[in-house]
């Protein structure tokens, strides 16, 4: 029995006819009871034990005796609140409505994300079109480069990058990283700031983002993408944190649709991943928006041999793969791929809510009206159930004990995939996905969590 939560005292019940005080005949003078019970009828009284030499055998002397029927620590408890932020209820995937949710109130109850058990910072990777990097709920979560100074067209810190204070721009190669509604509500899922009073919260309430721009769809630009995230891990091993980014998992939502990397077409794409998987970074990858058995018919990247990848697919709040009316035959349509060996997990995508550039209304995601300040809207996509996983990676890592966190910075290549497993071991497996995905279930962020917090 552990006493790691011990508040210092203890809860005892009293068989019928006796009264506390006759705890004194056991402890003396060194106990103190209080004068009336915390419930009469119950005959439960609050001792408290001055010495404290050994908690645990005291509590089993007391256990011991004729006229006691249980005795237990008194131990301290953890509000399981909510975060403050006035538009949570509008967030259904993260379990503030529908069934089929990630269980994210659960998860805050063990961790809100931010630093692992070292003190040490975690990372998230954005690799997307564009991001309001200073939007309310974004911007106190942005990861910065406290090496480089701003605008001034110069490397400061020595990285190879100029005025990277923010991130980094794959296709234009600067640091010019853009603004888009796409790129803001996948960072607004991983990590929008929680209970901060306003907007929404964040899978993490506090982890830190890199955002890396790719405004260009070409091979190139992805790769450049990825190339800055790696030097950027490289860079935190190399100076033991002094510089760089102590980057766990990156998240991106782009690839090429039917395509077989396996093939001698791809192996920029394999070799990227391996390259990132072996300083500890995972990939979370969106698949297509389509109903596209990627195992039979391939994709890239998610379809990639790499164990480091985290391939993802989209469900709905009733726990299904994501579907839509066909606006011709009326009948439902599937809207993500799936693969029971080339897709790991499901994870929701459907009417997703959070933060975007400008103002937009739930049935028009594309307003574009800058004056206003209402920047939260709702968008749908594979897109945005990848960040759901890419966040929840995050957020193990904050929760995970001491064992597996020391083992990640030992051998960063082989404990992510650890990460990796947990992850996908703790799903919630369901008839819906066992032949759809290689988990066989949607992503539950609290069992994940445990999981970590456990091994």
């Amino acid at each position: 029995m552990g006493t790691s939560s011990f508040a210092g005292d203890y809860i005892i019940k009293f068989k019928s006819g006796h009264a506390p005080q006759e705890l004194k005949t056991v402890f003396g003078q060194d106990a103190t009871i209080n004068s009336a019970p915390i419930i009469d009828e119950m005959n439960l009284h609050v001792v408290k034990v001055r010495t404290h030499d050994d908690p645990a055998f005291e509590m089993q002397r007391a256990q011991k005796t004729s006229f006691v029927e249980y005795v237990q620590f008194n131990h301290k408890l953890k509000l399981r609140s909510l975060p403050n932020d006035p538009m949570l209820s509008k967030q259904w995937s993260l379990g503030t409505s529908a069934l089929a949710n990630i269980n994210a109130p659960q998860a805050w109850s063990v961790t809100t994300g931010g630093k692992d058990k070292l003190g040490n910072d975690l990372v998230v990777a954005i690799i997307d079109g564009g991001f309001d990097i200073h939007h309310a709920d974004l911007v106190e979560n942005a990861w910065v480069n406290k090496g480089e100074i701003p605008n001034n067209s110069i490397d400061d810190d020595g990285n190879g990058y100029i005025d990277d204070v923010y991130g980094w721009n794959g296709s234009t190669g600067d640091s010019e990283i853009g603004v888009e509604d796409h790129g803001s509500l996948v960072a607004g899922i991983i990590g929008a700031k929680g209970n901060n009073g306003s907007g929404v919260t964040g899978i993490n309430w506090n982890t830190k983002m890199m955002y890396v721009g790719m405004t260009d769809a070409d091979t190139a630009s992805a790769v450049a993408a990825y190339g800055y995230v790696l030097k950027q891990k490289q860079l935190w091993i190399k100076s033991n944190g002094k510089q760089g980014a102590n980057i766990v998992v990156s998240n991106s939502s782009f690839g090429i649709d039917r395509a077989d990397c396996s093939s001698e077409e791809f192996p920029v794409w394999n070799d990227m991943f391996e390259k990132m998987g072996a300083v500890g970074i995972l990939s979370a990858a969106a698949v297509p928006n389509d109903d596209i058995d990627t195992d039979a018919d391939g994709d890239v990247p998610s379809g990639c041999p790499s164990q480091y990848i985290i391939a993802v697919t989209n469900h709905a709040p009733d726990g299904k793969l994501a579907s839509m009316e066909n606006p011709y035959t009326h009948s439902m349509q599937i809207i993500a791929g799936h693969g029971v060996k080339n897709v790991d997990v499901a994870a929701p995508g459907m009417d997703i809510f959070g933060t975007v550039p400008f103002a937009c209304s739930d049935e028009d995601v594309y307003c574009m009206k800058p004056d206003s300040s209402i920047k939260y809207a709702k968008m749908s996509g594979t897109s945005f159930s990848t960040p759901h996983v890419a966040g929840g990676i995050a957020l193990m890592y904050s929760a995970a004990s001491s064992t597996l966190i020391n083992e990640y910075y030992k051998n960063p290549k082989a404990t992510a995939l650890v990460f990796k497993n947990l992850l996908l071991q703790s799903t919630d497996k369901t008839s819906d996905f066992s032949q759809l995905v290689s988990s066989g279930g949607r992503l539950n962020l609290y069992k994940a969590v445990q999981a970590a917090q456990a091994y």
